[in-house]
């Protein structure tokens, strides 16, 4: 500090036009010390940081601390410190609930030395303090030094949280005493990291007009004193990640792909420790055995069918002692889906014959009956022309491909050769209507569509009837005629 001041004395010209003036408000808390056992302090089921001090420098960062007296001097000499402050990023917004500090005081005469602690903003334009944010008064009592830092940590807790956007400072100040050491950061290592973010902040009443703050770096090369403040912090650890196509095909390359948008403060080097390659700690498991890992984007090819779980897993490498590891698991499903399989039953009635489709994984078909006429109906029927047997095939088409099956069908003549209907029916192609001779009385006559429905059914009362075709479609249909003999079925075109 005394190096640093002397080198102030030439520098005041220079950092004036830097410092701000700035008249400091009564503490909120003055009469009382804060409440500690802040249950807020702890982590919120299912929130993977949670609120939480995040040291910044104070047990990760530095490997050898330096001791700094808080306030140096009174109003009758030149080293006017008043406090020490350092300046955060916010990649994200960022909620800072309090901030924790390591100091002591040594006067063994004093129980304790109140500290006030506050939140300002950034101001870039004067490079210095801006505007209160938040304050808390803290008292710190009289102890020995400890190496083992949280033995004298001190903890604020502002009223209500407050989110920043923007780089934020954290100040600890004394306005009162010369007895407060406060702990920063090496300089003589470069443990500070040459981030210039620490400053000092000072008051001095005979010198007015200097009130402010200084960059630790306006006191020349090596002197990046950073103070081990942590602010109390809260953010958004991720978003999640994205899926391209949740159902996808077996065996095709690359085609389960997801992406994952990081979030900023995994590459902020206040919040992570991985800032230089904030993407190594990224693990893609795809719930088939196999992984990726330090990807943003990956792609995945699967084999089998199924529904299968792909997890993403993340760490922040955070500067909190003891627990340095804040990580999350977000998994998402994904279904791989079968290919077509084509297949079909099949019944016959005489030379009628009507299929089943039992395809599954098809959206859909086309029948081909062996005789040179097709189908894309689901369920189809077919009259065959003569007694044979034919090799009826079933493509089924789906998203994954397609699949073929042949099966052979054979028609009969049971009835035919027993009774001759020798029915007959004009016109063919019919209009309006058709009439039917031939018949026995008694038949039961049934007009048929394309489909199988039937769309007319009568009863003969004689050796012929006249059936109206006027509200038909036009299209193929069939006449098919039964009797206790047995079963005739003939096409009939309708056409308007």
């Amino acid at each position: 500090m005394k190096k640093a001041c002397l080198m102030l004395l030439i520098l005041f010209v220079s950092v004036t036009s830097s410092a701000q003036v700035y008249t400091p408000q009564p503490p909120m808390s003055f009469d009382a010390t804060p409440n500690y056992s802040n249950p807020n302090q702890y982590r919120a089921p299912g929130d993977s940081c949670g609120a939480y001090f995040n040291n910044y420098i104070g047990l990760s960062k530095t490997s050898v601390v330096n001791i700094e007296l808080l306030r140096s001097g009174s109003a009758s000499d030149y080293f006017w410190y008043g406090g020490m402050a350092q300046r955060f990023h916010a990649p994200q917004p960022i909620q800072v609930s309090g901030a924790e500090f390591y100091a002591y005081e040594t006067d063994s005469t004093a129980d304790s030395i109140m500290v006030i602690v506050y939140l300002f903003d950034y101001n870039q334009l004067n490079d210095s303090l801006g505007t209160e944010l938040a304050r808390d008064t803290v008292y710190v009592k009289h102890t020995a030094y400890s190496t083992v830092l949280p033995y004298i940590s001190n903890q604020a807790y502002f009223n209500s949280p407050v989110t920043v956007t923007d780089d934020y400072i954290i100040l600890v100040e004394n306005k009162t005493d010369d007895s407060l050491n406060i702990i920063v950061s090496s300089p003589a290592n470069n443990d500070g990291n040459g981030e210039k973010v620490g400053y000092y902040y000072y008051n001095n009443p005979d010198w007015p007009i200097y009130t402010g703050s200084y960059l630790t770096y306006d006191f020349g090369a090596g002197w990046d004193f950073d103070a081990i403040i942590s602010p109390r912090v809260k953010f958004e650890l991720q978003d999640g990640f994205t899926i391209t196509d949740d159902q996808i095909c077996p065996n095709v390359v690359s085609a389960g792909c997801v992406n994952y948008n990081q979030m900023p403060v995994f590459s902020s080097p206040h919040y992570s420790y991985h800032n230089a390659n904030p993407q190594q700690k990224i693990t893609w498991l795809w719930g088939d055995g196999f992984q990726n890992t330090q990807l943003y984007n990956a792609c995945h090819t699967y084999t089998g069918i199924g529904t299968y779980d792909i997890t993403l897993k993340d760490t922040l490498r955070r500067f909190l002692a003891g627990n340095l590891y804040c990580g999350f698991e977000k998994t998402q499903p994904i279904y791989v889906m079968d290919g077509a399989n084509a297949d079909f039953t099949w019944l016959n009635n005489n030379t009628w014959i009507t299929f089943t489709n039992t395809s599954t994984n098809a959206d859909s078909v086309l029948w081909d009956f062996g005789d040179s006429t097709y189908s894309t109906v689901w369920d189809a029927f077919h009259i065959y022309d003569s007694v044979a047997t034919y090799d009826v095939t079933l493509i089924a088409y789906g998203e994954c491909g397609n699949d073929t099956t042949v099966i052979s069908v054979t028609t009969d003549d049971v009835g035919i050769e027993d009774y001759d209907f020798n029915f007959s029916f004009y016109p063919n192609p019919a209009n309006n209507n058709v009439m039917i001779t031939g018949l026995v009385e008694g038949s039961q006559i049934e007009l048929v569509n394309i489909l199988g429905e039937t769309v007319q059914r009568n009863i003969s009362t004689g050796t012929s009837i006249s059936l109206s075709t006027y509200d038909l479609s036009n299209g193929t249909y069939f006449v098919r005629v039964s009797t206790d003999y047995g079963q005739v079925t003939k096409k009939l075109m309708i056409r308007h």
